[in-house]
């Protein structure tokens, strides 16, 4: 479970994040990944699915600070309790571009699988148990994820 000390942490590295994600979807969209072998393909979906978790892990992170603005801090135990200032529409520069590099994470993220399964669909190595295979990790993260995030954003707003 995340808390709202992890999500300040997190939402530190923010742009690192952003930055990592933006260097493997410069990498894996140039056409060059061909021929595929099984070595190439574990590799570029162990990536692609790391990628993946970093869109959800940001998402839920966002969702958590934005709740967190809004919860009570009596709720929270002394350890929870951090100082962040309210996340409204005039929130600083540094809000907005945090929020900013949290939607470049989830975007990147989206197209590199895009990007990734329309290279396994076009590929003439790569079967059709491939991109089924593929498409069924990246949704199982996703999904998985926003679970997890609905689950615990839904548990936070009820306190």
């Amino acid at each position: 479970m995340i808390r709202l000390i992890e999500s300040h942490n997190m939402c530190v590295n923010l742009f690192q994040q952003a930055s990592e994600v933006n260097v493997a979807w410069r990498a894996l969209t140039i056409p060059v990944l061909e021929p595929l072998t099984s070595d190439r393909i574990s590799s570029i979906s162990r990536i692609v699915m790391g990628c993946l978790l970093a869109s959800v892990s940001v998402a839920t992170t966002q969702s958590i600070l934005s709740l967190g603005t809004n919860l009570n801090n009596s709720t929270l135990s002394m350890a929870e309790k951090v100082p962040l200032a309210p996340r409204a529409s005039g929130g600083s520069a540094r809000d907005d571009e945090a929020e900013a590099c949290a939607v470049e994470i989830v975007e990147k993220s989206l197209e590199l699988l895009g990007a990734i399964l329309a290279l396994l669909r076009g590929s003439n190595r790569a079967g059709g148990h491939v991109v089924q295979n593929f498409t069924t990790m990246g949704a199982w993260v996703l999904f998985t994820g926003l679970m997890v995030q609905l689950n615990k954003t839904s548990q936070a707003s009820y306190k």
